[in-house]
């Protein structure tokens, strides 16, 4: 949803819609679309042919979406809100919508990130202990170093069912910061992951599974909070 009122309240797509709704805006001008029109359009459309059934919840999407600077109110008409949609979508942007997450919430970020975190496995002493990474290429897991270093990492892990065996891991001198090279090769959806150093009251997710390895096939956990500090070394979401 939040894709398509993009595409329908971009300035590229002004005059297709406007063709759709059977508006005629005056000639070489951009006609400022509004929440209503996006219900009709998607009935119009059979996007959603019972869109006026969601009203309440799609007008409140297309607020949070202009509250994050996603849209651009350009007032009312008719009591309705309008809105513009008027940046240029990198080619990263492009393949994946991640940045749309602060506009829709921590369980589309879950949705999209669940197949690129796995699980590691390893022992303390007798004890089975676990913490979680994220792909970063095909046969690179990105990890915190604490994960590397407070457990002795099993050599034979279990990712997405298959067995794979630790080529390599190293830990980061300064930052908990790691990774783990595993042998063989797993498909992956790109995460646009960059190192980041959050500011003070920055939104952030905190990923992963439980620490109790018997669970590793529960529901992934994402945690919502705020940077507290001034400087924090960890692996953002760009």
């Amino acid at each position: 949803m939040c894709v398509t009122a993009i595409n329908f309240f971009s300035s590229r797509s002004n005059k297709e819609v406007c063709e759709v709704l059977r508006i005629k805006p005056e000639e070489n001008r951009t006609y400022p679309l509004s929440d209503i029109d996006f219900l009709q359009y998607l009935k119009k459309t059979n996007l959603l042919p019972d869109a006026w059934r969601y009203h309440d919840s799609i007008l409140s999407l297309l607020k949070r979406l202009e509250q994050v600077g996603i849209l651009q109110s350009t007032g009312k008409r008719n009591l309705a809100n309008c809105y513009y949609f008027l940046k240029e979508l990198t080619q990263k942007q492009r393949r994946s919508w991640i940045w749309l997450t602060p506009a829709i919430g921590a369980d589309f970020l879950r949705y999209l990130l669940s197949p690129c975190i796995v699980q590691i496995t390893g022992k303390i002493g007798e004890d089975v202990h676990a913490g979680s990474g994220i792909f970063i290429s095909r046969i690179i897991i990105l990890t915190c170093s604490h994960v590397l270093e407070d457990m002795k990492v099993d050599e034979v892990q279990i990712i997405n069912g298959q067995e794979t065996r630790v080529v390599n891991f190293k830990s980061h001198p300064k930052i908990d910061v790691g990774f783990i090279e595993i042998e063989h090769s797993f498909d992956y959806a790109e995460t646009q992951v960059v190192f980041a150093e959050p500011k003070i009251l920055d939104e952030i997710y905190v990923m992963g599974f439980p620490k109790i390895p018997s669970y590793a096939r529960s529901c992934i956990d994402c945690s919502k909070g705020r940077s507290k500090f001034h400087k924090y070394n960890c692996v953002g979401r760009k």
